[in-house]
C-alpha cells in the first residue's frame, strides 16, 4: 500500500497522534493535526505540526 492523505476521524487514530504530544513550533502550544499522510501497512505517517507560510 502507498501513502494516502486522510482526515483523522477515528478515535484510535486520534489516540495515536495525541500520544506524540506534538508542539506547534511557532506558538509553542500543543498541535492538533486534523489530516495525515498514512501508510497503514507499514505503520508510518506524516503530519504537519504547525508553521507553514
Amino acid at each position: 500500500m502507498a501513502f494516502i492523505e486522510e482526515k483523522i476521524l477515528e478515535e484510535e487514530d486520534k489516540k495515536v497522534v495525541d500520544s506524540f504530544n506534538f508542539i506547534d513550533p511557532l506558538r509553542n502550544e500543543p498541535s492538533n493535526p486534523r489530516y495525515w499522510i498514512v501508510d497503514r501497512e507499514r505503520n508510518a505517517f506524516l503530519v504537519a505540526i504547525g508553521g507553514g507560510g
